[in-house]
């Protein structure tokens, strides 16, 4: 069943029953739930990482820059078991994808998905030469579509 939202009498967006029906009240514990980190071990990410394990969720930590050793490490550190590290780039939608499909397989589904890999170079503020087509294309690439190819590789997991 499909229900509608009106907006303005003239137009509707169709909403996922289930979603409609689940809370958004602050929870004590997230025992059962699988987490998905992109930038997992990167500041943001792995301290998002920390707080979910802290209530209870296994979380699956995205990387690409850190060595393997070392992603395992920051996984093996948090709280509680069964954490899990991929490296995925979020500019490659089939590493994303092969990454998903690994997931799927060691845990049935996501719950929660945390886009927080992000890209960016210091540049003076003066410096427009420095902020060169290629760099603004290379954090869009990052920025904004690994987002979304993040969140289409997961979509059928959550």
């Amino acid at each position: 069943m499909t229900l509608y939202l009106e907006f303005d009498n003239s137009k509707q967006c169709p909403v996922n029953k289930e979603f409609m029906s689940s809370s958004f009240h602050p929870t004590d514990t997230l025992e059962g739930k699988v987490a998905v980190i992109t930038g997992g071990t990167g500041a943001i990410g792995l301290a998002s990482a920390q707080r979910l394990a802290s209530l209870g969720a296994r979380c699956v930590l995205l990387y690409n820059s850190e060595s393997p050793e070392g992603a395992a490490a920051k996984a093996a550190a948090l709280p509680g078991a069964g954490h899990l590290t991929f490296k995925a780039s979020v500019t490659d939608s089939a590493s994303l994808q092969a990454v998903a499909d690994q997931v799927a397989a060691q845990c049935g589904v996501v719950h929660i998905l945390v886009n927080s890999a992000g890209y960016t170079k210091a540049v003076a503020a003066a410096d427009l030469e420095g902020l060169s087509d290629d760099l603004i294309d290379d954090i869009l690439k990052v920025n904004f579509r690994g987002v979304i190819a993040t969140i289409r590789a997961f979509m059928p997991l959550l």
